[in-house]
């Protein structure tokens, strides 16, 4: 199994401004550990941050900016998700598979 430690996160054309539109970021994961809900929920907010970032959601706009900027927070987080769950996925499995294996070795070496 390939193991990530970074998920991409990119505005989106139709709503960042055009200096941001189709600006990605990675958000580090190696640091994490995803198999917990501490971990994934770390992961969380910094995709939260970084979709803030990327997208120029700063509270200090215009509505219509301000408008624009969490459309493109919510469709960059939407993009985010589907990574986010399998990058927890991934590590929830290789942690039960590291448990099955080592209680098999633990049987089996008596």
């Amino acid at each position: 199994m390939f193991a990530r430690s970074t998920l991409f996160l990119t505005a989106l054309a139709a709503f960042a401004t055009p200096a941001l539109a189709g600006t990605s970021i990675n958000v580090s994961h190696a640091d994490l550990n995803l198999a917990t809900e501490a971990g994934a929920r770390q992961l969380e907010r910094r995709i939260e941050a970084a979709a803030n970032r990327v997208c120029g959601v700063t509270g200090q706009q215009d509505l219509k900016a301000m408008m624009n900027a969490r459309a493109c927070k919510r469709a960059a987080l939407a993009g985010a998700l589907p990574k986010l769950q399998v990058a927890v996925a991934e590590a929830r499995a290789t942690q039960q598979l590291a448990t099955a294996t080592a209680g098999a070795a633990g049987v089996g070496g008596r």
